[in-house]
């Protein structure tokens, strides 16, 4: 469920412990383009898939490949 679609009280759980895990709220970085856990440029995604999950999680390209270990492409 993307960000954006969450009940208030969902983003602001999803605020608070992406936050508590990597110093940056996951509304911040999403406002701004940015990956949630590395604070990298998340602008240009390899496939649709990473692009939508991305508007979940706030992961860029490679923190999602870290992440999920993903030996394949999303």
């Amino acid at each position: 469920m993307p960000y954006s679609t969450k009940s208030h009280a969902l983003q602001n759980l999803a605020d608070m412990t992406t936050l508590s895990l990597y110093g940056r709220p996951l509304s911040g970085a999403l406002a701004l383009g940015l990956c949630v856990k590395c604070g990298h440029k998340a602008n240009t995604f390899r496939s649709s898939k990473a692009a939508d999950e991305y508007q979940i999680s706030g992961y860029c390209d490679t923190c999602q490949d870290e992440i999920f270990n993903n030996d394949e492409e999303i």
